[in-house]
This record gives C-alpha cells, structure tokens and sequence, in this order.
C-alpha cells in the first residue's frame, strides 16, 4: 500500500513536473543525490512507522494519528 502511495504521487505529478523544469537543469550528481535522499528518508520513515504499529499497542499508535490529523487542523486553522 505505502508503494502504491508514493508511486500515484509521482504520476500524478510527473505532467506537470515536465513544465516546470528548473534552468539550467542540474547535473547527474545532483538528481542522483536528492532522489537517494528522498528513497532512503522515505523508505526509513515506512520501516520506523510499520514496526512502531506491529510492536506497540494500538493507544500508541492512534495517539500518532490524531495527532497528526489534529495537527494538519491547526495548521489550517492559524494559516486561514
């Protein structure tokens, strides 16, 4: 599931991403670098979350939840 996520947000994206190219367009070095960093945070965060949910009780995990949700709120609250 997590895969298929990120992989719809990358196609999703991929349209309009192709108009909006940055000028000059970087070097190899650096597209590898930044996709290595994005493959390798994301990939981190997936296994950190996944085990937090099969080893700790589900309190712990639904107070992750909501304060994610509750979070996401406030900001769209003070933000307008």
């Amino acid at each position: 599931m997590a895969i298929g996520q990120q992989l719809a947000a990358g196609i999703i994206l991929l349209p309009v991403a192709i108009f909006f190219l940055p000028r000059p367009v970087p070097g190899p070095n650096v597209i590898l670098s930044v996709l290595g960093l994005a493959l390798l945070s994301t990939l981190l965060g997936y296994i950190l979350y996944f085990r937090l949910i099969t080893n700790q009780s589900r309190p712990l995990v639904l107070h992750f939840w909501c304060r994610s949700v509750f979070g996401a709120l406030w900001g769209l609250v003070v933000s307008g």
